[in-house]
């Protein structure tokens, strides 16, 4: 083999390992690529149920309160129809026994009569 055909050989050589080596390089470029876009998903996955934890437990600590308002304007209004309920019978027992006062009145007026 002469020089000529060595340095052909050798080039040769050269530019097939060159051509694997951007190959490889391509490969792993690739599957780097697709390992970021895998990671960014799953980063965004787990961020989106983050997400809906924090709201979740802000919708709880919101609700607790507005919860605990509502059974106390439950017990307001209660207390409130008691009362008005309490003074509409009480103002019933009064009336009946005017009434029923009247009545006797009226009653005995006439006997003596």
């Amino acid at each position: 083999m002469n020089s000529a055909q060595s340095d052909y050989t050798t080039n040769e050589r050269r530019r097939k390992l060159l051509a694997c080596l951007e190959a490889t390089l391509q490969e792993n470029a690739a599957a780097e690529a697709r390992r970021r876009e895998a990671w960014i998903e799953e980063e965004k996955e787990r961020r989106r149920r983050m997400q809906e934890q924090l709201e979740r437990e802000k919708g709880d600590a919101l609700r607790d309160p507005v919860k605990q308002q509502a059974e106390d304007n439950k017990e307001e209004l209660q207390h409130q129809l008691l009362s008005a309920f309490s003074a509409v019978t009480t103002h019933q027992a009064e009336e009946n026994e005017r009434y029923h006062f009247s009545s006797a009145t009226t009653t005995l007026k006439a006997r003596r009569a």
